[in-house]
């Protein structure tokens, strides 16, 4: 008897296992984080062929800790899902939660607290076999930020679903988390939304919406202020809402606005919040609008004109730059070279070096200007925060020395990767020239430049690239006047045996360029990157070794062999990521904290003085500044002296919170120093070649 007892038990018990096995199937395990715990829980127990499964990642939060929604508003950062599916199986965009403000100092974010639920619908292909299983993993990764300091997080989730005729019952005991996040999802408005732009900023007019208080939320970040206040007015049944207006609504208003329009319950013991999705169509203001309309007049002319006059100015200092070095050495050993074989020549190639320089500033701003209009945080110098295109311009640099240094010898094409030097004729090496003179001043924003890029990419496109050109006129306007000026062409060397020489001192110039982008990798991608960088730079230099015994031998098959080792360099650059990041290192002289606007916001709230450097490894100016001031004993004594806070934005690699403050400040790029006197609500803006007497004066001012 008690055999068949134990017996039946031990079947209860394995069934019971077996059911519970299948329950949790649909549940991940609980990763728990530093202020987080965070699971993935399938809606239903199975899929079905050509359904839709909503899977939902749900957190649970500490207590006064708050992760972001998709603008996360003034700083922060959305949440970051990387799936990985079964074949035929497709992810959907997150749902998130409405949002709700975040104030924090100065600064208002948007974002989530409590247990926040995120949904994701994933589409099940119609070949998907009844009776298997299939397995989901997504890599979440967040930011999560108390009033204090913010960390970052990361969990990986997985769970494993059958695959049955029809679409299985709801996973139990999660039902009512489900229904709770759909509630809290926007729904399509069934009311009016329109927007026009006001003098301030964009205005929407909302017609027939439920009683009650409106925000908006935009689902692209930096069109509007969130921190500033919303002017609100109504006319019967038309409410509207006067926003202020940021970076990427200046440089480019949408024809819609998208985003989540909330209304506020009057009840004040326990408002309800209902969100509505809307895209506002732009139309013409309403004839009796509270708000003034944009009048589309032209810019006051005195501001354009200065600005150009800045432009021009800056481009033409920008030649006397520590970054522009190598290619003034090299268009100065071309213009020695071709100086006595008429006029004629000498005109093409200034004409052609210019054309090189306006293409190139046309097009890096060109693509600035779509990236900013579609809500991308970039600034001036992006592509240098890449440490995939810092590696492929170091090859190229690379390749540029050794051409100096006689390992091998190119046609005028390839020429103009950067010598030009011994070649008569070489018009592709005047224009190619020009190009990469744009590509390494792009790490620098010289004197005057600050201003006039930050104007640029706040006014409309047209103006934009107008000052964008009137810089790179600045850049090539020594050459140009040379180009078109006999007596000043006379005043050159003639060409002789010491040409020979000095295109080897030259290949010196660009192998220091290369030690910095290998220091500038270094700091973008750590050692992981330093290694690929470098197979790739011994694969390239192998290359054109190979090029020059094809040349010197007259053999064809080492130049075809070297072409193909030349593009199998590219190979190991284009896995050089950002993951081995490497903080910046402070000064051993100088104590330094990183950029955060939270501790930012409490210092001034207790009367610290701080100072902000706005700087970059590829910066050299920044660079330079630091070597020679920032870190120089009278500064750090003064420092010391006056109780400052050294607070360094490092934007060597994109940062979207640099690149928002940055835009407060007019500035597309960097060098930026501020400094905020104990107490002091707005900073002073310090000139951007910094002088260690500048630096003294102004942070030891009794009035900041």
């Amino acid at each position: 008897m008690m055999i068949r007892v134990l017996a039946v038990a031990l079947a209860w018990a394995l069934a019971l296992s077996v059911n519970l096995g299948m329950a949790v199937a649909q549940v991940s395990p609980t990763v728990k984080t530093g202020h987080a715990s965070t699971r993935l829980v399938a809606e239903h127990m199975s899929a079905a062929p050509g359904q839709t499964l909503t899977v939902g990642l749900m957190q649970t939060l500490q207590d006064h800790w708050h992760v972001y929604w998709q603008n996360p508003g003034d700083s922060g950062l959305p949440l970051d899902l990387t799936w990985t599916l079964p074949e035929g199986f497709a992810a959907g965009a997150v749902t998130y939660p409405l949002p709700h403000q975040l104030p924090l100092g100065p600064l208002v974010n948007y974002g989530h607290e409590g247990e926040p639920t995120f949904l994701v619908d994933i589409s099940v292909p119609a070949t998907a076999q009844p009776g298997t299983n299939v397995t989901f993993s997504v890599q979440a990764a967040w930011l999560i930020c108390d009033e204090e300091r913010c960390v970052p997080e990361e969990a990986t989730l997985r769970l494993a679903l059958p695959i049955t005729e029809a679409p299985g019952a709801r996973t139990v005991g999660f039902e009512d988390r489900f229904d709770a996040a759909r509630a809290a999802a926007p729904e399509p408005a069934p009311f009016d939304v329109r927007y026009y732009p006001a003098d301030r900023g964009p205005v929407l007019v909302v017609t027939g919406a439920p009683a009650g208080a409106l925000e908006f939320y935009p689902y692209t970040p930096s069109l509007t202020e969130p921190s500033a206040k919303i002017d609100r007015a109504q006319e019967g049944a038309i409410q509207y809402l006067g926003m202020e207006s940021a970076f990427a609504y200046e440089a480019a208003q949408p024809n819609r606005l998208g985003g989540v329009l909330i209304v506020v319950g009057q009840d004040q013991a326990a408002p309800s919040r209902v969100g509505y999705e809307v895209f506002a169509p732009r139309v013409d203001a309403p004839a009796l609008s509270p708000f003034a309309a944009v009048v589309p007049v032209a810019p006051a002319s005195g501001s354009l004109v200065a600005t150009l006059a800045f432009a021009l100015l800056g481009g033409l200092i920008l030649n006397l730059m520590p970054c522009v070095f190598p290619i003034v050495f090299l268009k100065a050993a071309g213009f020695a070279t071709i100086a006595h074989e008429g006029r004629g020549t000498l005109r093409r190639h200034g004409l052609l070096y210019t054309a090189g320089v306006l293409v190139a500033f046309i097009g890096l701003a060109g693509l600035l200007m779509v990236l900013r209009a579609a809500g991308e945080g970039v600034g001036w110098g992006f592509h240098l925060q890449s440490p995939v295109a810092v590696s492929l311009f170091a090859v190229v640099i690379f390749l540029v020395g050794l051409n100096l240094a006689g390992v091998f010898e190119v046609g005028t094409s390839l020429q103009g990767a950067g010598d030009g030097l011994t070649r008569k004729g070489g018009n592709a090496g005047a224009f190619f020239t020009g190009l990469l003179a744009v590509a390494v001043a792009a790490p620098c924003i010289g004197p005057f430049l600050g201003g006039a890029v930050g104007f640029a990419l706040s006014r409309t496109a047209a103006e934009g690239i107008l000052i964008f050109v009137t810089i790179g006129l600045g850049l090539a306007l020594p050459y140009l006047l040379l180009s078109f000026a006999p007596a000043l062409v006379r005043l050159l060397p003639r060409p002789g045996a010491w040409m020979q020489t000095m295109k080897q001192l030259f290949a010196f110039a660009m192998f220091g360029t290369l030690v910095w982008l290998v220091w500038v990798v270094s700091t973008q991608a750590g050692s992981d990157g330093i290694l690929r960088l470098g197979i790739g730079l011994v694969a390239a230099g192998f290359a054109v070794w190979l090029i020059g015994l094809g040349q010197s031998s007259g053999r064809m098959v080492p130049r075809l062999a070297g072409l193909l080792a030349l593009v199998g360099s590219v190979v190991p650059l284009m896995g050089i990521t950002t993951a081995g990041a490497v903080p910046p290192l402070s000064s051993a002289q100088t104590q330094t904290v990183p950029y955060d606007e939270a501790v930012l916001a409490e210092l001034q709230a207790a009367g610290t003085p701080v100072f902000i450097d706005f700087t970059a490894s590829w910066c050299v100016t920044c660079q330079f500044n630091k070597k020679t001031v920032l870190h120089s004993a009278p500064v750090v004594q003064a420092f010391a002296e006056q109780g400052v806070v050294f607070m360094v934005a490092d934007w060597t690699v994109r940062d979207p919170v640099i690149t928002a403050a940055l835009a407060r400040h007019g500035r597309a790029g960097v060098p930026l120093y501020l400094y905020y006197a104990g107490g002091a609500a707005s900073p002073v803006i310090l000139p951007q070649i910094l002088s260690v007497e500048d630096v003294v004066s102004t942070i030891s001012a009794k009035d900041g």
